[in-house]
């Protein structure tokens, strides 16, 4: 079954190159501009894996990332910063522990913080 990936961006310019790259690829693509009114519940329809946010749009309100997440708490969301050349990944998880060895584990630490024994 193809993936569900959403480009949520007001640039077309982004979501052409994006097409092109993912022409072939076994994903199932559609685009969402930022600036529809109605693009949360569009979002939930679709229920994609993974939304890449286009990071480099000023006119993209400040929380979309915690929006996102929490309109498709499954999904993966992919930041592109075309100015600078990188990608950013947010995902919301949980970690189904409740002690520090936990907190440690999920800030990546193995438990000996700072090399100590």
């Amino acid at each position: 079954m193809p993936q569900n990936v959403v480009l949520f961006s007001n640039r077309s310019l982004l979501a052409a190159g994006v097409r092109r790259l993912l022409e072939g690829e076994e994903v199932k693509f559609s685009i969402l501009e930022a600036q529809d009114p109605d693009w949360a519940s569009k979002m939930k329809e679709i229920q994609p894996g993974v939304i890449l946010l286009d990071s480099g749009d000023r006119s993209l309100a400040e929380g979309v990332i915690t929006r996102l997440l929490a309109t498709c708490p499954k999904a993966k969301v992919v930041g592109l910063n075309t100015d600078n050349k990188s990608i950013d990944i947010y995902q919301m998880s949980q970690v189904p522990q409740t002690d520090m060895a936990g907190l440690l584990e999920a800030i990546g630490q193995d438990g000996n913080a700072g090399g100590r024994k």
